[in-house]
């Protein structure tokens, strides 16, 4: 073969090995038809308010949820008092009797009624007896409690929760103290005050070593009521921010710790329904006599 025909055939040959070896154009086809999985959704920052389960409304006026915030659980129960009567029950006159749940159960069964929903009211002492302002009923059964002494209740500032003819508010002692309360249908008082016009408590501590189960409620507006009780062990701030930054309530006021108690329709009084020195509750009319 002639030098010059060797040379032709060689460059045939180096083209030839070029063109095998490059990229497909942009527009081919990959080699697998397997499509790569969608991005994961982002998991949801712990200080975000997520539910559990979907909310329920058992009657008109009451949503209940089962939520998780900082990584914590707890039962809300939002109440509409434009569409819902709240009641607080449980004092004698003498302070004889502690409620329970199931008590006030067979009471309202007694007038032909239901019990929706409950959860105890603030701090009370042996016997039964409500540390402070508690009023049921329009009826004053305790006086307001100025004085200081230990405890949570007397963690200043404390206040109270309470019902008038203008709806629900939160308030420190300290705002009440002097202020006529001839128009107040239910309060209870207790401390302390997790938070006030958004600011949290100076004594909540958010690396307290103190978990506990606890419940508190809170105000948006007098209309909007928010309890909640933990499903387990939580610290105080915990708490307040479920409030604050998960139910956007600026006002809260802690209710009660290791005893609390919650009812609802998954969740009747049980054999350990203890006594309480106020009883919060929703229910049902009574039925029509036939």
């Amino acid at each position: 073969m002639r030098p010059s025909c060797r040379l032709v055939l060689l460059a045939l040959l180096l083209a030839a090995g070029c063109s095998a070896s490059a990229e497909p154009p942009p527009s081919a086809e990959p080699a697998s038809s397997a499509t790569a999985p969608p991005p994961a959704e982002p998991a949801p920052p712990a200080s975000a308010l997520v539910d559990l389960e979907p909310p329920t409304h058992p009657v008109d006026g009451l949503t209940l949820r089962r939520v998780r915030f900082a990584d914590r659980t707890f039962r809300v129960a939002t109440l509409d008092l434009q569409r819902v009567h709240l009641d607080l029950a449980g004092q004698s006159a003498d302070f004889t009797r502690p409620a329970t749940f199931s008590q006030l159960q067979d009471k309202l069964e007694g007038e032909g009624r239901r019990l929706i929903w409950g959860t105890n009211a603030g701090i009370f002492r042996e016997g039964g007896r409500p540390s402070g302002l508690y009023v049921e009923g329009g009826r004053q059964v305790v006086p307001l409690e100025t004085r200081s002494g230990s405890g949570n209740f007397y963690l200043k500032p404390n206040g109270a929760f309470l019902v008038d003819s203008q709806g629900a508010r939160i308030r420190t002692t300290e705002e009440l103290s002097g202020s006529p309360l001839a128009d107040v249908r239910l309060a209870t008082q207790s401390g302390p005050l997790l938070a006030r016009d958004g600011v949290l408590h100076d004594k909540i501590n958010p690396d307290s070593k103190n978990l506990l189960l606890r419940s508190g409620v809170g105000v948006t507006d007098p209309n909007t009521v928010h309890f909640a009780m933990s499903e387990g062990s939580v610290r105080f701030h915990e708490l307040a921010t479920l409030f604050r930054d998960g139910l956007h309530t600026p006002d809260a006021l802690y209710l009660d710790g290791v005893i609390s108690q919650w009812v609802d329709p998954g969740q009747p009084p049980g054999a350990t329904d203890g006594g309480f020195g106020g009883l919060f509750f929703l229910a049902s009319p009574a039925e029509p006599a036939r």
